[in-house]
């Protein structure tokens, strides 16, 4: 069970907290500081995406990114420093600081640790680590050495920081990363996190179908002797773009287009419920703790419920965390407070258990949320740890 948790408390301190970065930064940033999207994006299942940087310039073949352009190959740091990403957050209604707040994930849309995204990242980490206290996540092919991690160990002081490093194949590294440290300095990564106390989590993501698959025991093993404590396994999505880069670099594309349901433009998951099974066996056979998601693997490392309530769903591997046993007891009184206080709609019945919360509203309330159904959802889930779900009279 979860102590000495009040949401109503963590929602005052919001203001306070947000109140306290208002004086340090001063009027002049504020309004860019509003501006920015970090302080209206809901937040998705894995938390909110902050950017240290936009562009990645290693033109993995089957990364999205790259159909962003030759624009967007080459990084920029982002414009905001860390104090000011920090006010941002304070300022998204969907956002919740703290130990128990929404989860914060580094590394969407750049390579945190590139040369020119490195310096900004530390300082978001300083920042988020001083004010925020969230639990913090990245995901990286970057080689870091003993330096670099002692740099970013100090950078978070002993908050909770998740570290993803991404290795999906070995033998073909080159062909699909080919800007990329090679696997065995990304195996070194891990060993140094794991030196520095952090709980280092291979990403292997996307499982690439005649390619992951076929190498699943000698990355596990090797993840696993270089100090890894689980993985986090994916699966594939594909588009036009990402298999005719494939095909480009003579990669057999037949296992994955026998696995696609149809081919798009756009992406498109494709069916790979056997690899992940596969996986998932085969990671417990080498010590390695599988995680579904992103989110299991950061909730398990900061010791905290996870806010995606995965463990509500087929979703949960039943890992250590055992979320589904940090139980969060609020009356029903102060939970409908809070929602009261958040949705500010005429709120007719509600139902709770230990998982879910049905909330029984007029439906023509519900049409005037509109586009914020969804923030009002995370926000609610985060708070309450249990699925939202609204029912309308």
């Amino acid at each position: 069970m979860v102590e000495n948790y009040d949401p109503i408390k963590v929602l005052d301190e919001k203001k306070e907290l947000l109140k306290e970065l208002e004086k340090i930064i001063g009027q002049t940033n504020i309004k860019k500081v509003k501006e920015d999207s970090h302080s209206y994006r809901i937040p998705r299942p894995c938390g909110i995406t902050v950017h240290p940087g936009i562009g990645c310039p290693n033109k993995c073949l089957y990364c999205y990114l790259v159909d962003f352009g030759p624009n967007f190959q080459t990084p920029k740091p982002y414009k905001l420093n860390g104090l000011e990403v920090s006010l941002s957050l304070l300022y998204n209604k969907w956002f919740v600081p703290g130990k128990m707040g929404t989860f914060i994930a580094i590394g969407s849309v750049c390579e945190p640790f590139h040369p020119i995204c490195y310096a900004k990242t530390i300082d978001y980490l300083k920042s988020f680590a001083k004010y925020l206290k969230n639990p913090m996540q990245f995901s990286t092919k970057a080689f870091l050495n003993a330096e670099q991690v002692n740099e970013i160990s100090e950078a978070v002081n002993n908050q909770p920081l998740s570290p993803l490093v991404t290795i999906i194949t070995i033998k073909n590294a080159k062909k699909l990363e080919p800007n990329v440290p090679s696997p065995v300095k990304r195996f070194e990564t891990i060993s140094n996190l794991r030196d520095a106390g952090f709980k280092p989590i291979l990403f292997l993501r996307p499982i690439i179908p005649g390619i992951t698959d076929k190498e699943f025991e000698q990355i596990f093993e090797k993840a696993s002797n270089a100090g890894a404590i689980g993985v986090v396994i994916g699966t594939f999505r594909i588009s036009r773009k990402i298999l005719e880069r494939l095909k480009q670099a003579h990669i057999n594309l037949r296992p994955i287009k026998e696995r696609a349901i149809k081919i798009e433009e756009k992406q498109i998951y494709l069916k790979g419920r056997d690899l992940k099974e596969t996986a998932f066996k085969l990671a417990k056979e080498f010590k390695l703790i599988p995680f579904n998601s992103a989110c299991c693997a950061n909730a398990f490392n900061a010791s905290v419920p996870c806010t995606n309530v995965c463990w509500a769903t087929k979703f949960c591997t039943s890992c250590p965390n055992n979320c589904k046993h940090q139980e969060i007891r609020l009356s029903i009184e102060k939970i409908d407070h809070i929602i009261k206080r958040i949705l500010n709609v005429q709120l007719i019945d509600l139902k709770i258990d230990k998982n879910y919360i049905k909330l029984f509203i007029p439906k023509s309330e519900l049409k005037e949320m509109k586009r914020e159904r969804k923030g009002f959802l995370e926000l609610l889930k985060t708070l309450l740890r249990r699925k939202i779900e609204f029912k309308t009279i």
